[in-house]
Order: C-alpha cells, then sequence, then structure tokens
C-alpha cells in the first residue's frame, strides 16, 4: 500500500506544475527586456515568444502587432515604450488574479460553474 503525500509534498508539486508553464516564458520576457537596447539579440527572443502560445487569449506570447510595435519603439530608441508594450503581454500571460490551479475553463465566474461548454 502507498503511502499518502503530506500536505508539503502536494503543494510543493502544485507549485512545480504551475511554474513549469511559465518558466519558458518568463524566462523569455525576461531576457527580451534585459534586451530591448541590442536588436540583434531582442529580434530572435521576440521571435521565440511569437511562437508560443498563451492559452489565456488563446494566441501567442507576443502577437505580431506588438512585436512589430517594440522592434519599432527600439530601433528609434524609445527603450520605455518598448519596455511597455512587453509589460502589457507578459501581463496577459501571468494573471495574477485567479486561482493558481483553476484553468479559465472551469472558473465559476459568470457561468453555470460546471467548467463545461454547453
Amino acid at each position: 500500500m502507498a503511502e499518502q503525500p503530506t500536505p508539503e509534498e502536494v503543494e510543493a508539486r502544485k507549485h512545480w506544475r504551475r511554474m513549469k508553464r511559465q518558466d519558458t516564458g518568463l524566462d523569455l520576457f525576461q531576457r527580451a527586456e534585459a534586451n530591448l537596447g541590442d536588436l540583434e539579440r531582442l529580434k530572435p527572443i521576440l521571435l521565440e515568444l511569437s511562437r508560443l502560445y498563451n492559452p489565456l487569449v488563446n494566441g501567442p506570447l507576443v502577437d505580431r502587432t506588438t512585436y512589430a510595435r517594440i522592434i519599432e519603439s527600439a530601433e528609434t530608441g524609445r527603450i520605455e515604450e518598448a519596455r511597455q508594450l512587453l509589460d502589457a503581454r507578459l501581463a496577459l500571460y501571468v494573471v495574477q488574479d485567479r486561482a493558481p490551479d483553476v484553468p479559465p475553463a472551469c472558473s465559476t465566474e459568470g457561468g453555470s460553474g460546471t467548467g463545461r461548454s454547453l
């Protein structure tokens, strides 16, 4: 008979699962922000962010329009504007106000609470 995990072990596993989804995206967002002044490094990072899927918005982490605006801002020396655009996309990826283990489709807000589409 297998032993039941302790509450601490259960919480540690939940944290690992939650962070697993975010690690790559967060790392790329941080690298992009650190390289806003270096277009040669910024472009491939943004390209990778545009290839990664964000299930919270049903689209890429950085969409084409934002990608182009960030590049344009960085090229013209408007680093703060580029940072704000990047931060706005990051905010769509890392949602703070939702329960950590509840996917958006299972949320009970404004629905029947079943988490299923009819």
